[in-house]
């Protein structure tokens, strides 16, 4: 609840999200900012696919800015997984693509989690709704 996750890797699957590919030589990075006081379920019945992958999470604490949470979240993970971490020893992301280095482009998918009305018993309904979706090259 009130909060961000990024996925990312070769290949990111998340239910009512769909399956996101990346190219030879890139990296995937889908990122869902649930703006909701519910818990996304993610369990065993309905479970996250990342391959050769990373996830990070984090707090939203402004609903009302998270057109501009979403663009400096996904920029730091862009930025890691195409120039690696530049502080001296460290490597970055390698491993998130199928090349010895870091990834020359990068898939963004961007989500919000909200309300969208309610069910026919008067329970909220829930959707994702897009926010971005760009190829994003080195």
């Amino acid at each position: 609840m009130f909060s961000w996750t990024v996925l990312t890797g070769q290949n990111v699957g998340v239910p009512g999200i769909g399956n996101v590919t990346s190219n030879p030589g890139g990296a995937v990075e889908v990122m869902i900012m649930n703006i909701t006081d519910t818990v996304i379920d993610f369990g065993p019945s309905n479970p996250v696919m990342v391959e050769h992958g990373f996830t990070g999470t984090g707090r939203i604490w402004n609903g009302g800015n998270v057109v501009e949470d979403e663009a400096g979240i996904s920029s730091h993970y862009v930025s890691r997984l195409e120039n690696g971490v530049t502080l001296p020893g460290e490597s970055g992301f390698i491993g998130q693509c199928d090349k010895p280095g870091n990834c020359t482009d990068i898939k963004v998918v961007s989500v919000i989690y909200r309300q969208w009305g309610n069910n026919p018993d008067g329970t909220p309904r829930y959707q994702f709704q897009l926010l971005r979706q760009q190829e994003v090259n080195k």
